[in-house]
């Protein structure tokens, strides 16, 4: 475990979040998103482009009876408009609140997970401009590690030791 955030600004304070390097969430019942990591037949990255300009990876909120794979394929579809295949667990985070539970908290409370995969593109639709993605791009490795949705809290952390487990 890699606990590595206290009192994240976008949870209720307090809070703590816990990052753990494993193939499966603990608890897929309390699952609040999915973030995923995917990459072309080239090792590039897929990120998108949010309406601020920042670049991130595709992810987002679980739907009520949603998996993992459905949630990851799902919301890359959504914002990225590419099909994905080949889904791996490489990261989950515990996320605890530890104050009270918000009017508007739409995650489990207080105690809730955000899952990261690794996968690959098996085919790029025509993009379409979204609510959350106004483009999408492939990025060499060493671009991608130096997109804000790499380096957004710790993610290069889940992103470096993922991709070190994934070749062993």
């Amino acid at each position: 475990m890699y606990s590595y955030l206290k009192n994240v600004h976008w949870l209720p304070t307090p809070n703590k979040v816990e990052l753990y390097f494993a193939n499966h969430c603990p608890q897929p019942n309390k699952l609040a998103a999915v973030f995923a990591f995917i990459f072309n037949e080239a090792g590039e990255l897929l990120m998108i482009q949010q309406k601020d300009g920042r670049w991130n990876i595709p992810g987002g909120g679980a739907e009520a009876g949603e998996t993992i794979e459905q949630t990851a394929i799902r919301e890359v579809m959504e914002e990225a408009c590419v099909e994905i295949t080949n889904l791996e667990v490489v990261a989950y985070q515990r996320l605890l609140q530890q104050g009270e539970k918000t009017p508007n908290c739409s995650r489990p409370y207080p105690e809730s997970y955000e899952v990261f995969v690794f996968g690959k593109a098996k085919q790029d639709l025509p993009f379409k401009k979204s609510n959350e993605a106004t483009n999408r791009q492939y990025f060499p490795i060493k671009t991608a590690v130096k997109q804000d949705g790499i380096l957004y809290e710790n993610r290069h952390v889940i992103f470096d030791k993922a991709r070190l487990l994934l070749k062993k």
